[in-house]
């Protein structure tokens, strides 16, 4: 079964992704306005602080998401979980865009702004992971990593149309108008989105795992996560999370707004280099996932997990150089580790579980540490920039993260645990 034949498959499970990471970083790249449109009554440094609060804010309600999509994937199926998921989410993105602001109604659109937060947090739980257990079990023998790296293609392209878009209308508009409307029309463009994903969606099948788990045996509610079987890869999926969801915050969404929030550079150009990075990593990441296949998956991981323990800390230093084509060339490279990691660790993520828990625990560990780890990201670079007039520390504490990561992996493979879900 070829990949043309699984091309429906492919389109459902990648096109929830795009929109979950559009979602996302649209937040991130219209923070400014953000920040002065719904925390107009404090200084400006400190309203972008409040903006990236609420933006964890949305973190936090991710592990209930995963609980509640995770139980009605692996209880009542995977295409009922990813269809609710895609609408919730598309539906909490635009109502954003038509909220009233501080100067409108007051301290009540900030509340307004907190609630589609959370309500975005608990539809992203169940979509990202959903995405890649779909693709996993979709696809054919021999192509599971790559089926597997079209989720996180679909992030990238996310953000790349995110950042395609921010870079358009702050093109097109003046700062004037980009504050009182032009920060709105990201926003109302996922509903766009969510619409056709949905469609797309409805045209699929339940995944062959799935039935066949669901006709053998009904899952076990209580997963025993006591037992090493179940312990060990639990932590190893929320170490392998932590660290790729910091890279993707730091990379590709927090950088544009640090660059010229802290530093004065042209929105226009930080966003066009982001852009451009982006499409990078969006076209190596099924090549990675290709070649993942054709190679021992682990290596593919090693390789990435390596070459960003080495860049991160020279990524970071060098945003604070002023040098447009420094930064550039900082961006492209980290780029390539990226990918290496992104496009074996999302599949490994999946695969260490069980299909029966395969969406629960997946989705848990997943979103229990992108709460922790992905979504505190802006807020602590902020607060850290506003200590120390820089965020090079949490450069150093990335280094030690992914140390203790590849130590981790490692005793996993010794273990068997690693082997075992590669093999």
């Amino acid at each position: 079964m070829g990949i043309v034949k699984n091309k429906t498959p492919l389109l459902a499970g990648t096109i929830g992704t795009i929109i979950e990471m559009y979602d996302m970083a649209a937040y991130g790249y219209m923070a400014v306005f953000i920040a002065s449109n719904f925390f107009a009554n404090t200084t400006p440094s400190r309203a972008l602080i409040n903006t990236f609060a609420v933006f964890f804010l949305g973190f936090v309600t991710r592990p209930m998401g995963a609980t509640l999509f995770g139980w009605v994937g692996d209880f009542i199926g995977r295409k009922p979980a990813l269809l609710i998921s895609i609408a919730l989410m598309s539906i909490a993105t635009g109502i954003i865009g038509f909220l009233p602001t501080y100067h409108q109604i007051g301290s009540i659109a900030f509340i307004m702004l907190i609630i589609a937060r959370l309500f975005q947090g608990i539809s992203v739980g169940g979509e990202y992971i959903g995405s890649i257990v779909y693709l996993y079990e979709a696809a054919p023998e021999g192509k599971k990593t790559f089926f597997s790296s079209f989720a996180m293609m679909g992030c990238s392209l996310g953000v790349l149309i995110a950042s395609g878009v921010a870079f358009f209308v702050t093109k097109i508009f003046t700062p004037h108008q980009m504050l009182a409307f032009g920060w709105r029309i990201p926003f109302l463009l996922a509903l766009v989105g969510g619409l056709g994903g949905f469609l797309i969606r409805r045209q699929i099948n339940e995944t062959s795992d799935f039935l066949k788990t669901k006709e053998a045996s009904t899952p076990a509610i209580n997963v025993p996560l006591q037992k090493d079987k179940v312990l060990r890869p639990f932590v190893l999926s929320l170490l392998l999370t932590c660290l790729g969801t910091m890279t993707t915050y730091v990379v590709y969404v927090y950088t544009p707004t640090y660059l010229h929030a802290y530093h004065g550079l042209p929105l226009k150009s930080v966003l066009l280099i982001n852009t451009l990075a982006t499409v990078l990593l969006t076209l190596l990441l099924p090549l990675c996932g290709y070649f993942a296949d054709k190679i021992k998956k682990n290596r593919m991981l090693y390789w990435g997990l390596g070459g960003l323990t080495i860049l991160l800390i020279p990524y970071i230093a060098a945003l604070s150089s002023n040098n447009l084509k420094l930064i550039a060339l900082a961006q492209f490279t980290i780029t390539l580790p990226a990918a290496c990691y992104f496009s074996s660790g999302l599949m490994l993520i999946v695969k260490l579980f069980k299909t029966k828990v395969r969406y629960r625990l997946a989705s848990i560990s997943y979103n229990l540490s992108a709460a922790l780890f992905g979504g505190t990201v802006p807020l602590l670079c902020s607060w850290l920039i506003s200590k120390t007039g820089s965020f090079l520390l949490l450069g150093v504490a990335f280094a030690l993260l992914s140390v203790l990561t590849g130590v981790c992996l490692v005793d996993a493979h010794k273990r068997d645990i690693v082997q075992t879900a590669l093999a």
